[in-house]
């Protein structure tokens, strides 16, 4: 959604009777930073909202869906913020990978909790339901308490001068309200796998001082039976780090193995000579045109190669479930064949079980 930004008041005419004249015409924001207690958000297939606290209990809370936003603002009592405390003390205690989250999953529903912890901050996204369930005492309470806000004293802010999705305005001044205008249009994203998902090749790779990656592969797969996520990081040293997580249909477990070692230089030279080949090298990225949404059916591949002018990005997905509601990325999986077979052949054959929290998306060797 486009966000308002505010410009600078040119003048201000600094006498009491001005201001209070003018009142009506000007809004506030801030004059220095504030110091953060909580942001959280709750995103479903229902509406959005979110709410922006800070440390002395003051807060803005929107509150819509994709026709309209509701915008309150107000002052938590001292003992409201005394409980909050005390939940995000809990929350705390909880790393980002700790949330497992589906590959099979219910209906979009995202939280999205930001707090300060020791004077660093942190946040804690949950991007399914399922992935709530482990830690609903603690979201629960949050979730409830800012569905009851707008029944604390407050005041009501337009949705064209008050709505920021909660996030914190970097400056506090006088604006006359005539003044607004809007922010040129974001750049087109890059297709994701899914709404907030994390990319799965995620880059750039940690990789150690003169090793380089030349390979990161992710892939996607969805069928009738459940589905498979997995991927690849292999450095110019033939050392690699596989990941791979599986549910079935109809099953909440969801498995999860790891391969990690070194290529023979043989198997390494394999791995140029099919990187290098035709059906990869002469393939280009094409951005999806109009912020399109990428087709996630079937199976989908994300590839970063190396190459000698830089990284080619290339995203390939199943024509067998193609349509033109899609992004049908750069082209067919049938491309990556010889790949995948040898993925199969030298990293998920060598896969044993792990713990879910080991997981680092392969943007590590370790």
């Amino acid at each position: 959604m486009r966000h308002r930004v505010l410009d600078v008041c040119t003048r201000i005419i600094l006498t009491a009777f001005t201001v209070l004249l003018c009142a009506s015409d000007i809004i506030y924001a801030e004059t220095k930073p504030a110091s953060y207690l909580l942001r959280l958000a709750h995103e479903n297939l229902e509406g959005n909202s979110c709410v922006l606290l800070q440390e002395n209990g003051t807060f803005h809370y929107e509150s819509g869906d994709r026709y309209s936003t509701r915008v309150y603002e107000g002052q938590v009592p001292a003992s409201q913020l005394n409980d909050l405390s005390e939940v995000l003390q809990k929350l705390s205690m909880i790393s980002q990978k700790q949330i497992e989250e589906p590959l099979i999953h219910g209906p979009y529903d995202l939280v999205d909790v930001g707090f300060t912890k020791d004077g660093a901050s942190r946040e804690l996204l949950f991007r399914t339901a399922e992935g709530q369930v482990p830690y609903k005492k603690s979201l629960q309470p949050l979730l409830q308490w800012m569905d009851r806000l707008h029944k604390l004293p407050h005041r009501q802010v337009s949705e064209d001068a008050g709505k920021q999705n909660c996030l914190p305005r970097r400056r506090l001044r006088l604006i006359p309200r005539e003044e607004f205008v809007e922010q040129p249009p974001a750049p087109t994203p890059k297709p994701s796998f899914g709404s907030r998902q994390p990319t799965l090749a995620p880059k750039p790779a940690a990789i150690p001082a003169k090793v380089t990656p030349i390979l990161q592969l992710g892939m996607l797969t969805r069928n009738s039976s459940g589905a498979r996520q997995s991927c690849t990081l292999v450095a110019s040293d033939g050392q690699f780090r596989f990941e791979a997580r599986a549910q079935s249909t109809g099953s909440k477990t969801v498995k999860t193995q790891f391969a990690k070692g070194r290529l023979a230089d043989e198997d390494l030279q394999t791995l140029h000579s099919i990187l290098d080949a035709p059906a990869l090298a002469k393939l280009r990225h094409h951005e999806p045109a109009g912020g399109m949404a990428l087709n996630i059916m079937g199976q989908v591949i994300e590839l970063y190669i190396a190459r000698g002018g830089g990284v080619q990005e290339l995203i390939l997905t199943d024509s067998t479930h193609r349509n033109t509601f899609f992004f049908a990325g750069d082209g067919d999986v049938s491309k990556a064949d010889a790949l995948l077979k040898f993925v199969h052949q030298h990293f998920e054959t060598r896969a044993s079980p792990g713990a879910s929290s080991d997981r680092n998306g392969c943007t590590d060797l370790q």
